[in-house]
């Protein structure tokens, strides 16, 4: 067998039963208890439960010498007759279900965890440390750690201080925290990270670059929509009693151009 092998395919082309049908191979060409030395990581939870799942029930169906598929082909590239192939899966079988924790299909989150587990002292790291997997509160906790080191460290306090300047003008609602936390998850979207690498002066150019887009692009919005609102009271008039979809459209306009307030929650 090759030691490095890619399998390409698409959804639902059979991956499940492909990789099933290598860890079945490992497992059956060697010693029993060799599934000890096999790691399979998967993505998600569901598909570790998944393949778990479909290599007990092989094994199973092959213990018992039911028809498979797949059983035949294992066969023909072991070298196995019927019965020696049978014997070798009931062996296997009793040996994963004696000692399933040693089964070693995972996710790739938990296998790192049990890694950072393993080296926590050399790492630094205490031994009762949690992993959260909620963002959200993730987030909350990152930035009142980051809120707490603005005395202490200039350059964070005049990013925080420029950074809730340029939000006062753009809005009247004040919500450093919040419009942090926004700007924070940004950094997890694919967007951001297609962004190469760059040097704080780089970024700080960029941001400027963009926020001048931004205000260019609402500029050229909030002519348009002047445009729109003057034909539209032209034609109806200076009162109009709108109701529905039409009044929160009309509002919207009247928000570009200036006359009407935006309540953002």
């Amino acid at each position: 067998m090759k030691p490095f092998q890619i399998y390409r395919s698409s959804a639902g082309s059979g991956k499940t039963r492909t990789l099933a049908k290598f860890f079945l191979k490992l497992a059956l060409e060697n010693k029993t208890d060799y599934f000890r030395h096999i790691l399979a990581v998967t993505f998600a939870n569901k598909a570790t439960a998944e393949m778990k799942g479909r290599i007990v029930e092989y094994l199973s169906k092959f213990s018992t010498g039911k028809e498979e598929s797949l059983a035949a082909e294992l066969q023909e590239e072991l070298g196995l007759d019927s019965r020696e192939f049978s014997q070798r899966s009931k062996r296997v079988l009793t040996a994963l279900l004696h000692h399933y924790s040693d089964f070693n299909i995972t996710t790739i989150d938990a296998f790192f965890q049990r890694i950072i587990r393993a080296f926590a002292r050399e790492a630094g790291l205490a031994g009762d440390y949690r992993v959260e997997l909620n963002t959200q509160e993730a987030m909350k906790d990152v930035v009142d750690e980051l809120m707490k080191k603005l005395r202490e460290n200039e350059k964070l306090r005049h990013w925080v201080m420029e950074f809730s300047l340029q939000n006062l003008e753009e809005k009247s609602k004040w919500n450093i925290k919040g419009d942090i936390r926004r700007f924070a998850n940004e950094m997890f979207q694919e967007s951001y990270l297609a962004i190469p690498a760059k040097g704080a002066p780089d970024l700080k150019k960029l941001r400027e670059e963009k926020h001048k887009e931004a205000k260019q692009f609402m500029n050229f919005l909030r002519a348009k929509a002047e445009k729109a609102h003057r034909m539209i009271a032209e034609k109806a008039g200076q009162t109009m009693i709108l109701n529905g979809r039409t009044a929160e459209r009309i509002n919207f306009l009247r928000i570009l151009c200036g006359n009407g307030n935006s309540r953002r929650t």
